[in-house]
């Protein structure tokens, strides 16, 4: 019998109104690398969550070495050598990366920190990642960062523990293929060395490439383990979503797109990285954004939000020269935004599905500071339905649902205070292939319908079968921009970023 470092046994989690695990079943053996797979809501982040002691309160039982432990708190599980690197960034932005890297391990003696000994340490854990990872001046404060960089030092803080299982919850989200390069040549160093790797992921591309075995959760119920040398990612995908997907294509939309501009950009300057930009967008169009990380696509979209403020130049929308200050104002203009950063830009994870969905039009559903409940309720369980959002009712708290259905909830916030002009920031950014797929369809329908659509992403497959144009950003400027069409290709793009 082979021995294994972890094994879960029918390990069952609710939330209020969900059933996240359904006595599930997990392993993980010996220097391995196992893959854990499934829909938004499937229950991967929720079972990773309870090995790494977030969710304490599961029924079920895990053995650690073939002891059972029960696994109470994030420190009780560091302390069998289990650590987890989050999907959502969880650091100090106060503080620099030395500091953040070891946080509440610092050298020293009677409560003084020896700087010279953390500086050494960090940069020993520095030279374990290699890559980007050396580029990073240790005092540089976290909150400067990247979400890239602020991923690595996600991974680097996990290095400096003497960890013997290693949970990652989409890795890669926010890193270039260069990045995740590095990252897997480390993992491959760690399998070496016996760590133990549970890796979550939607990218079927990836895991394929790195990992010895794969798990498959649907629903909150364990489906199927299988060696990775023994099956193919349309295997997967069909034991993922139990149903065949559209595998959207590009197609010519040109008869839906006006001659008319819905918005323009002429001679925007943001600051010292971002030079001058120039865009323009269509009614009824899909415009897509590509560049690699840093070249200023998501800068660029926080302006048009009034996010940020730019130095010079100007912004028209449906023809008339506007002033955005604001993100208020943004909104009166008719602008909306999807942010890269769903859970601290795009929703109020605290408050219920109603309260998000209304958040913008609270004052248009209000009179003498009286809201109308009637009304709030309508508007919410509409687009519960019209984009069919899985929860049990309007009042679910947001934070316990899929990223799919969180995605969703922003998108509908838009849609109900009848955004004229959307952006869509990395959408589908840690989201399951079921879920992309409707996301992209919305986002067509959308179009459609007359809505003009900046759709930002670093897929380039996204980017070239859902976009009518696509520009691509380098070093803070639009450097081109094509047509689409079924003759364009990856490297007619990609050309043109990394040159």
């Amino acid at each position: 019998m082979e021995e294994y470092i972890l094994e879960a046994k029918n390990i069952v989690e609710e939330f209020p109104g969900v059933i996240a695990l359904d006595k599930v079943n997990f392993n993980l053996k010996k220097g391995e690398i196992h893959a854990l797979v499934g829909e938004n809501g499937a229950g991967k982040s929720t079972l990773i969550k309870i090995i790494c002691g977030i969710y304490p309160n599961y029924a079920g039982e895990i053995y650690v070495n073939g002891v059972e432990k029960r696994i109470k708190s994030v420190s009780y599980a560091r302390n069998l050598g289990i650590a987890y690197v989050p999907q959502e960034i969880d650091l100090m932005n106060h503080l620099n990366i030395e500091e953040n890297i070891f946080i509440g391990k610092y050298p020293g003696r009677l409560g003084f920190i020896n700087w010279k000994e953390l500086k050494n340490n960090t940069n020993k854990v520095k030279e374990q990642y290699g890559g980007i990872a050396l580029s990073l001046e240790n005092n540089n404060l976290v909150g400067d960062l990247s979400i890239a960089e602020k991923q690595l030092i996600e991974i680097l803080r996990v290095l400096a523990l003497d960890m013997q299982i290693i949970c990652l919850d989409e890795p890669t989200s926010s890193l270039t293929s260069e990045e995740t390069d590095n990252l897997f040549e480390l993992l491959s160093k760690l399998k070496r060395n016996g760590i133990g790797t549970i890796y979550v992921s939607h990218k079927l591309n990836e895991i394929f490439k790195i990992s010895d075995r794969i798990t498959v959760f649907k629903d909150g119920k364990f489906v199927k383990t299988l060696a990775i040398n023994e099956t193919h990612p349309d295997e997967i995908t069909k034991l993922m979503v139990g149903r065949d997907l559209s595998s959207l294509r590009w197609e010519k939309r040109s008869n839906k797109i006006k001659e008319e501009f819905a918005l323009e950009v002429r001679g925007l300057k943001i600051n010292e990285k971002i030079k001058e930009i120039n865009f323009n967008l269509k009614k009824g169009e899909i415009h897509g954004l590509f560049g690699l990380v840093g070249s200023g696509r998501t800068e660029f979209a926080r302006v048009l939000f009034g996010i940020d403020k730019a130095k010079d130049g100007k912004i028209i929308i449906f023809g008339k020269e506007v002033k955005i200050k604001s993100s208020n104002a943004a909104i009166t203009y008719g602008l909306g935004l999807i942010p890269e950063d769903r859970h601290n830009q795009g929703l109020v994870l605290a408050m219920d599905i109603k309260n998000n969905i209304n958040f913008v039009i609270y004052k248009m559903i209000s009179r003498f500071g009286f809201i109308g409940r009637v009304l709030e309720s309508k508007k919410a369980e509409k687009f519960l339905k019209i984009l069919n959002i899985k929860a049990p009712s309007i009042r679910t708290i947001v934070n316990n649902l899929s990223g799919g259905n969180q995605q969703k909830i922003v998108i509908a916030k838009w849609l109900n205070a009848d955004s004229k002009i959307l952006i869509f920031d990395e959408p589908t950014k840690g989201i399951d292939v079921g879920s992309k797929d409707e996301i992209y369809k919305l986002i067509r329908s959308l179009a459609d319908e007359g809505k003009s659509i900046i759709f930002i992403s670093s897929e380039l497959p996204e980017i070239m079968n859902l976009s009518d144009r696509i520009s691509i950003f380098k070093d803070g400027t639009i450097i081109a921009s094509l047509e689409n069409s079924k003759n364009i290709t990856e490297y007619d793009i990609l050309k043109h970023a990394i040159k």
